[in-house]
């Protein structure tokens, strides 16, 4: 009996430590990011490279262009689902301005780096990989953590 309790509390705790770690890593995104590749529907795009993407508290999303230009928008993240979700809505995405509305995706975050595949319209269901191919509306970003010393 006391080897049954005793596995009992090891695998309760095993279980709630896997719950705290999803909770610890949902804030990993955020931050500010640079482009350093992209691919848009299968090909390079490399006007893209550079672009600052910072992820803030409360779901606010900025991106930062290189000629000082701001779009501003909300994300939601998603840490329970495998691989990890998100949606993402601009300004220029909304409804009311004529926009299609939020775009779904998937996102990996290891150590540094960010990766990032949304599709290029709301009506477009989400991608279920990390791939940008011809034919496709998926948009795949490849992101470096800026670093508060850059």
């Amino acid at each position: 009996m006391r080897c049954l309790s005793a596995a009992l509390i090891i695998v309760a705790g095993l279980l709630s430590a896997g719950d705290s770690r999803v909770a610890a890593e949902e804030p990993a995104i955020q931050g500010k990011w640079k482009v350093i590749s992209t691919k848009w529907y299968g090909k390079d795009a490399s006007d893209d490279v550079g672009v600052i993407w910072e992820f803030q508290d409360e779901k606010q999303l900025v991106i930062h262009f290189a000629n000082a230009r701001k779009l501003e928008g909300r994300y939601q993240f998603d840490t329970d689902k495998n691989p990890w979700q998100i949606e993402i809505e601009t300004s220029e995405d909304r409804p009311d301005v004529g926009g299609g509305g939020p775009r779904k995706g998937i996102v990996s975050i290891e150590g540094d780096g960010l990766t990032l595949c949304v599709t290029g319209s709301a009506a477009v269901q989400r991608p279920k990989e990390m791939v940008s191919k011809e034919g496709t509306l998926n948009i795949l970003r490849v992101m470096k953590r800026v670093k508060d010393s850059e």
